[in-house]
């Protein structure tokens, strides 16, 4: 074979193995090829069941900035930033405070959507939420 014939096979080899990485899965979840974990990037609504209404629903917002992950939340007219965040595999635990008391939030994601809980003083309370955006 000439290295014509050779550098082609290895070009469109790249190519089919580029495209199978860059398929969704099954259940279309977002998927790192590389680290085979769900992408916890971009705005997320959520839900907490049982919190007093003013606290129910909001948005949070995951970035990775600098190669460390960010965390926002939206609530009640207000926005809290993330503290201690804590990345392992598909889950992600971190600490805000709401008026002053500390909630430790853990959340376990699964393509586009999340559940998990968020504990206060007040007590251990449900979440889940859907992807809104990527960014």
């Amino acid at each position: 074979m000439s290295v014509k014939t050779i550098s082609a096979v290895v070009a469109i080899a790249c190519l089919f193995c580029g495209s199978i990485l860059a398929m969704p899965t099954p259940n279309n979840k977002t998927i790192n090829p590389i680290t085979k974990t769900t992408s916890f990037e971009g705005k997320w609504n959520y839900s907490v069941d049982n919190a007093p209404y003013e606290y129910s629903k909001g948005v949070l917002t995951v970035a990775k900035v600098q190669g460390n992950y960010e965390v926002t939340v939206k609530v009640n007219y207000s926005t809290v930033k993330g503290e201690q965040i804590s990345v392992k595999g598909e889950k992600i635990d971190f600490v805000v405070y709401i008026e002053g008391q500390r909630v430790k939030v853990g959340l376990m994601f699964d393509g586009d959507k999340f559940s998990g809980k968020a504990e206060s003083a007040d007590g251990v309370f449900p979440m889940k939420g859907t992807r809104s955006s990527n960014k």
